[in-house]
């Protein structure tokens, strides 16, 4: 299993880059607080570097999971962020809209995948 390590800088409503390359399960732990929203979003890219985009599935919905604002939690992801080369999480509405958290926001967790790797 590998380790994941985000972070959502202060002022800031998305987090670094996670390599999510032949990733079949991941579990974040949201930590204690988030501002303002209680919703998880994703955006996504085909490579690190590349421009990242907010996730939504084939209807047109937002692809998200819907958090506490005071609680640790430890989230299942969704099946539909795993089929992404790199994922970013995103402090958003259920519209899509970027929600900017006033402190750091640290994000633990881990993942499985296909090739055994961490």
């Amino acid at each position: 299993m590998a380790e994941i390590s985000a972070t959502i800088a202060t002022g800031e409503s998305e987090s670094n880059a996670l390599d999510f390359r032949n990733v079949y399960e991941a579990v974040v732990s949201k930590p204690a607080t988030l501002d303002a929203t209680t919703v998880l979003g994703f955006k996504v890219s085909g490579s690190k570097n590349g421009t990242f985009v907010t996730l939504y599935d084939d209807t047109g919905t937002l692809v998200y999971i819907t958090v506490s604002l005071t609680a640790v939690q430890a989230l299942y992801l969704p099946r539909k962020v795993m089929s992404n080369n790199f994922v970013k999480l995103f402090t958003c509405t259920t519209g899509g809209v970027a929600v900017a958290q006033t402190g750091a926001k640290v994000f633990g967790g881990s993942m499985k995948r296909y090739d055994g790797k961490e």
